[in-house]
């Protein structure tokens, strides 16, 4: 093991409050140097540190109980003293570590990466070495200066009150490509950045003028080769006996590595890491931009919303890996839709936003939305397995809409919304009814998130007839909300809405207990044994849990299995088939009944159906409406009753209103009706009676 007495000494002023923490950087420091080292955690205890000792560098965590880095690197600017700062934390983000780098902290280590610790030391410390040397020394005498010149780490040059350079050393000479006869034959002007120049000469002026002493900013020089490169420029001025300034002295550090650290901590703050799109806080800048632009061009923008339909099934179905790799695509396709002073967003795992500027008409945005739609449909091969995309689309424009970045978005949102309520894979423009639906559509969800806790809703139950002995064989429960302020509430608004938000699966979980419950009840009243049908959410099918859901709901009613019917919609099963059929192979083996309600509104292949262990197929009443008049229907609903006779699966027709509908099912056969010819959905104490007085068909 190497003597400590020939490791390089090492005296570090630690701001940290973990012991735990500080014991991990001595042991880390201490494999390489020889290590003095104080540990504060307060800025009185940091300011007492500085004054009483020497330090060759300070390493802080980012955030204490009572202290922070932000305040460390104040106390040590205070103090006067020039020496390096790390940061090593675990908490740092990208945005922290840009502003910190900023005030003056010379790099960030995370806790979890402290491999990086001790190179970023070893080369802080010697940078800091050269720069107080090459000050001091440029500070203490001209003879100094002479002697250090030429050596130096940093570029040092002596330059006329014109702008011309005197003197330069090989440094500056390596850090703008040029040789140092080039130099002498130029001025700092030349090799400045455009955009830099006038601060540059407003400094220079000031420092002329005796208004101050110094000054240190950063600024670009151009290359030789054209090529930029950033510095970190400290200047100060010479001046003859008579009080004329004679020359200046800067000292020219390159920061270019630094400044493109800065960038890309920067570009990971406001890009999405996937795509590398602007994300949501960029977007917000891009959309305030645009609508000033748009006001002084006296021009329309738009912002497109744009929300892919069924997204997640492909990630459930194939992986996330899949699904990002769609997504990567998509952003590549959407960028080759706009022109160059426009803007792509990635605002969501499935959402995008296109801020469009410069638009004379209208129809502008609505050709920019159907190329959105087209690369949409074009097919994706991922691997080995080609699929498509479809996606909705909510347009707002400036100044019609909305003149600010938040009321765009808003309304771009609320038409997105609308165009999936009409049919998804289109797009919609913005208007004030939308802003109405949506300000009733919140205020709805609000209501119904109390409406379970307040007791505000009810089962009504309609009984399905078998057509063989006209017997009455069992009931589909139906959710009623019964509003304080709005009175009945239709099913068909509010149901959308709790599937949407998420409160389908606490109310379904009520539905299935209060019909169990309450057939368990009827059971014991000696009421006739009956199956109650419940309805299963497209939220709810996809839990994992939905089979312990059942089992405990069955166990705490002591309701059978055999009484419990449950249906669940075509579409939902086709969602994701393999993951649907293992769900009902579970609950058939519990004993439940297992119907495909609205049959014949989905697309289900024959081949995945006989794969289902499904007992019933229930007619959408759609078909059942117009049997007697419109042949299509009458030749589906026909076509539905032999299909499941070859399948020996029940069939129950819905929505029978009339005694032609009756009479057309009967002589087709079809086993079991429900509808308001027999029946409208009852209240629980009405249902009892009806039973009792029914007669048959």
């Amino acid at each position: 093991m190497e003597s400590t007495k020939s490791l390089p000494p090492l005296r570090v002023l630690l701001v940290e409050d973990s012991e735990d923490d500080a014991e991990l950087l001595r042991l880390e420091l201490r494999r390489v140097y020889k290590l003095s080292m104080d540990r504060v955690e307060s800025a009185q205890a940091m300011q007492r540190a500085l004054n009483d000792q020497e330090y060759d560098i300070v390493i802080s965590d980012h955030v204490m109980p009572r202290f922070s880095s932000t305040a460390a690197l104040a106390v040590l600017k205070a103090s006067g003293k020039v020496l390096p700062f790390i940061i090593v934390s675990g908490t740092i983000g990208e945005e922290l570590a840009v502003a910190a780098m900023k005030a003056g902290a010379s790099d960030y280590v995370l806790k979890g990466n402290l491999a990086r610790l001790l190179p970023a030391i070893e080369r802080e410390v010697a940078d800091a070495e050269v720069r107080r040397r090459a000050e001091h020394e440029a500070k203490e005498s001209e003879e100094r200066f002479r002697a250090t010149f030429s050596q130096a780490a940093v570029g040092i040059a002596q330059v006329a009150p014109d702008g011309r350079w005197l003197r330069v050393n090989q440094r500056l000479c390596d850090i703008v490509g040029y040789s140092e006869a080039e130099l002498l034959g130029k001025t700092f002007q030349d090799i400045t950045y455009a955009d830099d120049l006038e601060s540059d000469l407003e400094y220079v002026r000031q420092i002329l003028a005796d208004e101050i002493r110094t000054f240190t900013m950063e600024k670009r020089y151009i290359r030789k080769d054209g090529t930029l490169v950033w510095i970190n420029l400290t200047v100060s001025l010479v001046r003859a006996a008579d009080g004329s300034p004679k020359y200046f002295i800067s000292v020219i550090e390159d920061i270019t590595r630094r400044k493109a650290t800065e960038a890309q901590l920067m570009h990971l703050a406001t890009h999405d890491h996937l795509t590398h799109l602007p994300n949501r806080s960029l977007l917000q800048d891009r959309i305030t931009q645009a609508i000033a632009h748009a006001e002084r061009a006296e021009r329309q923008m738009a912002v497109l919303f744009l929300d892919l339909d069924r997204f997640k099934n492909i990630n459930d179905s194939l992986g996330h890996d899949v699904g990002d790799k769609l997504i990567i695509v998509l952003a590549e396709r959407l960028r080759g839709i706009v022109r160059g002073g426009d803007t792509v967003a990635r605002v969501g795992g499935d959402e995008f936003v296109l801020v469009i500027t410069e638009l004379q008409y209208e129809t502008q945005a609505e050709n920019i939305a159907r190329k959105v739609l087209e690369v949409l449909a074009e097919p994706e091969v991922v691997d080995g397995t080609e699929l498509f995309l479809c996606g909705s689309i909510g347009i707002s424009l400036y100044p019609r809409d909305g003149r600010d970045c938040h009321t765009l978005l808003k309304n771009a949102d609320a038409a997105m919304y609308r165009a999936k309520e009409a049919g998804r894979n289109q797009f919609q423009f913005f208007t004030q009814e939308m802003n109405a639906n949506a300000v009733h559509r919140l205020t709805l969800e609000n209501e119904l998130r109390h409406a379970l806790e307040r007791e505000e809703f009810s089962l009504h139950y309609q009984p399905q007839i078998d057509l063989a002995n006209g017997a009455v064989v069992g009931m589909e429960a139906l959710l009623r909300w019964h509003s304080p302020t709005r009175g009945m509430v239709p099913p068909a608004e509010f149901i959308p809405l709790a599937e949407e938000s998420g409160l389908i699966v606490p109310i379904g979980e009520w539905v299935l207990r209060t019909a169990c419950a309450q057939n368990k009840a009827w059971l014991n009243a000696g009421m006739q044994s009956l199956r109650v049908a419940v309805n299963i959410s497209a939220r709810q099918c996809r839990l994992n849990s939905l089979t312990k859901l059942v089992e405990r709901v069955l166990a705490d009613t002591g309701l059978d299995a055999c009484h419990l019917e449950l249906e669940i919609t075509e579409s939902l099963l086709m969602d994701n088939p393999e993951e649907s059929a293992s769900t009902l192979r579970d609950l058939n083996q519990m004993g439940i009944q297992l119907a495909i309600d609205d049959f014949g509104t989905g697309y289900s292949s024959l081949s995945y159906l006989k794969r289902f262990p499904i007992h019933t197929l229930k007619i959408d009443q759609s078909f059942v409406r117009d049997i007697t008049t419109d042949p299509d229907d009458a030749a589906i609903v026909k076509a539905v009753i032999a299909m499941a006779r070859s399948l020996k699966l029940r069939v129950v027709a819905e929505g029978v209103e009339t005694v032609e509908q009756l009479e057309f099912l009967r002589a087709h056969e079809c086993e079991g009706m429900q509808g308001y010819y027999f029946s409208k959905p009852m209240p629980t104490e009405q249902f009892a009676p009806w039973l009792d007085q029914w007669q048959g068909v």
